[in-house]
């Protein structure tokens, strides 16, 4: 009897091995792909299934913060970092006002979140925006910039570039931040309806706030 339940012991763990490195197998099948999204799917039902594994272990960090980052087509994965800049704001072709600013932009404690902070380091009025972008659908470069108390805006990134455009009351405003030749770029628009003409409608770009950062960390 004793060596019966040993069998049985002894066939239920290779069974079970065999499972996790089935499993592994397939992340990695998946991973060499390039489907990171059915290779983190199998790796999080892995995780739970078997809490334990030595095996599963291995591709937890490179998995969760490298490849599952996919940084070739995740925008914010190639900003990481520290960048500091100018930023200068124009009215009407005028130089206003400029401000230095710091922007970090880093991975949180949830997949797919990033800190997306913005630093005014003004000696009179500083100011931080403690922003989020949240990871919504990479196939189609689609970013939710979450600003707190339920405001959002949704991003879309074209060739390095992150690109939104919305309306508060009757101002209409544009966003973009472009990463490249190792300098970030941000640029903000705001302007209002001027007329509209043969069902065409104009719009003014009467505002602009533009910073070229470098990075520093």
């Amino acid at each position: 009897m004793k060596k019966i339940i040993l069998t049985i012991l002894f066939a239920t763990y290779t069974l079970s091995c065999f499972s996790q490195n089935f499993q592994m197998i397939s992340i990695s099948d998946y991973l060499w792909k390039k489907d990171d999204k059915t290779a983190k799917d199998c790796f999080q039902w892995s995780k739970k299934k078997y809490p334990n594994s030595i095996v599963g272990s291995y591709f937890d960090n490179p998995v969760k913060d490298t490849i599952f980052s996919s940084i070739s087509n995740n925008f914010p994965e190639r900003c990481l970092g520290v960048w500091e800049g100018t930023m200068k704001m124009y009215s009407y072709d005028k130089l206003r006002d400029s401000v230095k600013v710091r922007f970090t932009a880093a991975r949180s404690d949830v997949d797919g979140t990033y800190i997306w902070k913005t630093e005014y380091l003004s000696k009179t009025t500083p100011m931080v925006k403690d922003y989020k972008l949240l990871v919504d659908d990479l196939d189609k470069g689609k970013y939710i910039l979450s600003e707190g108390n339920g405001i959002e805006l949704v991003e879309y990134c074209v060739d390095n570039k992150l690109y939104s455009l919305f309306k508060v009351q009757d101002i209409w405003l544009t966003s973009t931040t472009e990463l490249i030749d190792k300098k970030l770029i941000f640029e903000v628009t705001s302007g209002r309806e001027l007329n509209q003409v043969n069902g065409i409608k104009n719009y003014s770009f009467t505002n602009l706030q533009r910073v070229v950062m470098q990075q520093i960390k």
